[in-house]
């Protein structure tokens, strides 16, 4: 859906503002070359690059006996971490580097940010030390994959050395995707477009998680809550999804 920032904090709030101008079945989306990041960009270039575009033509209309033609660019591309991941073909979470927007971030637990000044795991609590990519930096570093790409598709390169240059830039672009797209590169650039949701972000993988697994462990050490509790407290009779049943089921785990 889309919509647009100049209506402001209460019109972006109405469902009926926002518009829908597209939806495909997974199934769909499985019989694609490039899968979901390339139906993506089939659609912005329709939406941006198409001469009867919105960022070319606009949009013309009549209010009040006066006619308008509005213009717009693409601001926000808003998602949770699956859909950027993607969207944007990242390997996220997965990856050596979990997060495109820092080129010095590295995974949790990987070992490797001593080996190398100014670089640190994504557990860091100074985000001071974070030092932001560009979109020259994005680019380069998706050119340089479809270029390894083409290399291993010649034989110039082996499996494995393609998959450690995907893992440890964190990009699996495909030259049918969205970041391959030079065209697009010039309406905007996927990296400054890119934001999670906060209910993501925060909750399911972020801060709040953390924040909690602390409190839990603050109350079992002056003995105020017992962790069995716990287990049997998330071993009730719980209603999930059906398509993510199976997993919950066992959040008693964590």
């Amino acid at each position: 859906a889309f919509n647009f920032l100049e209506l402001g904090p209460a019109a972006l709030q109405q469902t009926q503002t926002w518009l829908i101008p597209m939806s495909l079945r997974q199934t769909v989306i499985d019989t694609v070359e490039g899968g979901w990041s390339a139906c993506l960009r089939q659609y912005l270039r329709l939406h941006f690059l198409h001469p009867m575009s919105i960022q070319i033509s606009g949009v013309s209309f009549t209010h009040d006996g006066t006619r308008y033609t509005i213009y717009a660019k693409l601001r926000c591309l808003l998602s949770d971490g699956e859909g950027l991941q993607q969207g944007l073909e990242l390997v996220a979470y997965n990856g050596i580097r979990p997060c495109v927007r820092c080129c010095n971030v590295l995974m949790k637990g990987s070992g490797l940010a001593h080996r190398r000044r100014g670089f640190v795991e994504i557990g860091c609590a100074d985000h001071k030390l974070f030092v932001e990519a560009t979109p020259a930096d994005f680019n380069n570093e998706v050119d340089q994959i479809l270029t390894a790409r083409e290399e291993f598709a010649r034989g110039d390169r082996t499996k494995t050395s393609m998959d450690l240059l995907v893992k440890g830039m964190g990009l699996k672009v495909t030259a049918t995707g969205l970041p391959a797209d030079k065209d697009l590169r010039g309406a905007f650039s996927c990296l400054e477009v890119l934001h999670e949701d906060w209910m993501h972000g925060c909750l399911q993988d972020g801060t709040m998680t953390g924040a909690l697994s602390c409190l839990l462990e603050a109350w079992h050490s002056k003995g105020t809550l017992k962790l069995d509790a716990v287990e049997i407290f998330l071993k009730g009779d719980w209603c999930f999804p059906h398509a993510t049943r199976r997993l919950m089921v066992q959040l008693w785990r964590v």
